[in-house]
């Protein structure tokens, strides 16, 4: 308890702005909170700028966070701090067009889908909870920041997802997953 509680002393009162400072600082109008972490300005807007530049086969792989001061200095006129594109979908789309996030974006759908829509082992079922909680808390924080870029949280999701597949009825081999559709995204994503 001790430690949990000196982490959310460190998480709210420390200088490092992430996801925790970022909702509590959120706007009290439902429609402009919604705008404020979708957009996430300047880096949203600037994301989506290279979408829109470059549709097919976007900027490359590591090409946001190299890119970006160049689109803020030609639209606002001045230096950006380096970040990311403060949403892991966008920042795929950014750097990889319609080409390159076409796996990542099927492997999260199929993902989301095992985690939310497969029945998990009767007794598996807290530990099966477990898992497709964090699997998609993970998926719901990758809409405001990008996780995934520290390697240790990679890891942890990769852990996760290796470890779904013993925790719920349907399994990879099982028939619910090879129906057409699911067939054509374990195909693409694999």
């Amino acid at each position: 308890l001790a430690g949990a509680a000196v982490t959310v002393v460190l998480v709210v009162a420390g200088s490092a702005i992430g996801p925790v400072r970022r909702l509590l600082e959120l706007p009290d109008s439902p429609m402009a909170a919604v705008k404020n972490v979708l957009n996430r300005a300047p880096y949203g807007t600037i994301a989506l700028r290279m979408i829109g530049d470059y549709p097919l086969t976007g900027v490359g792989e590591g090409g946001y966070n190299v890119i970006a001061p160049d689109y803020y200095r030609a639209a606002w006129g001045s230096g950006l701090p380096f970040d990311n594109a403060q949403n892991w979908w966008r920042q795929i789309a950014a750097e990889g067009g319609v080409l390159g996030s076409l796996a990542p974006f099927a492997l999260s759908a199929l993902l989301a889908w095992c985690a939310i829509r497969l029945p998990p082992s009767p007794e598996r079922r807290r530990d099966a909870t477990l898992v497709r909680g964090l699997i998609v808390a993970l998926g719901i924080g990758s809409v405001i920041q990008i996780p995934t870029q520290s390697p240790v949280v990679m890891l942890w999701l990769c852990t996760l997802v290796g470890w779904l597949p013993s925790l719920v009825t349907a399994g990879p081999s099982s028939p619910v997953l090879w129906r057409p559709w699911p067939r054509a995204a374990w195909l693409v994503t694999g």
